[in-house]
């Protein structure tokens, strides 16, 4: 399949779930996107981490490159029949363009504002050859190259790897599923990440900077408390607008 992908155009019809290519800690699957199944404006790549240390080499990418497009999917079996371990994976769209990062090794670094596909090659040298796996988009150059705006990408890295519905069952961070943004360290991490955008100066628009302080008063001082579905969308919200300001392309 991976040669007929590679080498005819336009490009043949997928075969869902399929595996197109597999390194030691990551694979690309073809699949349809959730609500588009079986047809063709529905196809896409997926790259799905098969351990902790792809989750891990993915998100960092995802960030370096800007790109945010992730569905939570089923992709290794867990030790309870019946279970899956869920992942974040990244949603690529099916193109004759995103074959070169895909499958050839082809390293983009995106212009401010814009995004480009990481490479699964790229993902595995660091997880291999750099120190604690880092993503950079060469051996020589440093972590957070290209990265002009962190918090801005960690903001919105959170509020697409983690689901909005509210689960029946308790969530545990070891558990198959903990992509919630119900739970507590969610919370924790977007507030710390506003703070610091504030902080460091990244966010510097008064209207946002207001937003954010009275978005920190109000969550800081929900202690252990259940978040509902109101405070999840206010939560989206207040990252949204970050990220329309500070995430996207600017025009003059």
């Amino acid at each position: 399949m991976i040669d007929r992908i590679l080498n005819e155009r336009p490009l043949p019809d997928i075969l869902a779930g399929e595996i197109v290519l597999k390194t030691p800690n990551l694979r690309v699957v073809t699949d349809y996107k959730p609500g588009l199944e079986g047809q063709r404006e529905g196809a896409s790549f997926f790259i799905e981490p098969l351990n902790s240390s792809g989750e891990a080499s993915l998100l960092t990418a995802a960030v370096a490159h800007n790109f945010f497009t992730f569905n939570l999917r089923p992709v290794l079996p867990h030790w309870i029949p019946g279970e899956y371990f869920v992942y974040p994976c990244l949603q690529v769209d099916y193109s004759p363009e995103n074959l070169p990062p895909l499958f050839q090794g082809a390293v983009l670094i995106p212009e401010q504002g814009k995004s480009t596909v990481p490479s699964p090659q790229r993902m595995e040298t660091c997880i291999t050859q750099i120190k604690y796996g880092h993503y950079t988009f060469a051996d020589d150059l440093p972590e957070n190259h290209g990265v002009s705006n962190p918090y801005t990408r960690r903001l919105r890295l959170m509020q697409t790897t983690s689901a909005d519905e509210i689960p029946d069952a308790i969530v545990h961070s070891d558990g198959p599923n903990p992509w919630y943004k119900i739970r507590t360290a969610w919370w924790f991490g977007v507030v710390a990440r506003l703070d610091l955008g504030v902080e460091s100066g990244e966010f510097s628009d008064p209207g946002i900077i207001e937003e954010i302080q009275a978005f920190g008063i109000k969550y800081h001082d929900l202690g252990t408390r259940t978040r509902t579905a109101e405070d999840i969308a206010e939560a989206n919200r207040i990252i949204t607008l970050v990220w329309n300001k500070y995430g996207k392309a600017q025009t003059p």
